[in-house]
């Protein structure tokens, strides 16, 4: 029988009852709790929780999800420069129409993350963004704008959200399934296409 290796990522947050566990599409393990909650406890929890980890990552593998969504580094240098001017000017534009206005706009290659909003009112986004459809990438920055009004996932954002993105929960469910496939496919077909 061959051996799955598990990698996994501890987010502490004051927000968090219990322990919450979440296998994400790249096939990459998250697992939320108290800043108070024991590491023990949590370990326990993680070796309990291994044979249905092992089984979703493997169902996920068979389904073809687990594009990484991380670039790699030498094209994240390569167009961190375009991403940056593409995204800051349709952050701006998408501004103006919600209202809602970042303090600043930062790229990042992140392993698991398509954007982010910062308590500051900073949005974080992926430079893999630009090689995704435009709404998508529109999707993901109105969602992080949106974080400017409501900085969580209650109905209250989904409600804001929806508002500029109706399709959002739709938008949501292809980017999960489809959006790193569909961007390392772009971003191959584009640098293929450069001298």
């Amino acid at each position: 029988m061959a051996t799955v290796s598990v990698t996994y990522a501890i987010h502490r947050s004051t927000r968090c009852r219990g322990i919450r566990l979440t296998v994400k599409p790249d096939g990459s393990v998250r697992i939320s709790a108290h800043p108070r909650e024991p590491l023990g406890r949590i370990k326990r929890f993680l070796e309990e929780k291994t044979p249905w980890i092992v089984k979703t990552i493997e169902k996920i593998k068979a389904r073809g999800l687990c594009t990484p969504l991380r670039g790699p580094d030498m094209e994240y240098r390569r167009y961190k420069s375009r991403a940056l001017l593409y995204l800051r000017t349709r952050t701006k534009k998408l501004a103006k129409q919600t209202g809602f206005t970042p303090k600043n706009v930062r790229i990042r290659n992140a392993s698991s993350r398509w954007g982010s909003c910062s308590r500051k009112g900073e949005l974080m986004l992926h430079y893999r963004l630009v090689f995704l459809p435009p709404d998508l990438c529109d999707y993901v920055i109105l969602h992080e704008l949106c974080h400017l009004m409501h900085f969580n996932h209650s109905k209250s954002f989904w409600a804001l959200l929806s508002q500029f993105v109706p399709a959002c929960v739709s938008m949501r469910r292809i980017l999960h399934k489809d959006g790193a496939r569909l961007a390392s496919e772009a971003a191959a077909h584009y640098g293929a296409n450069q001298p």
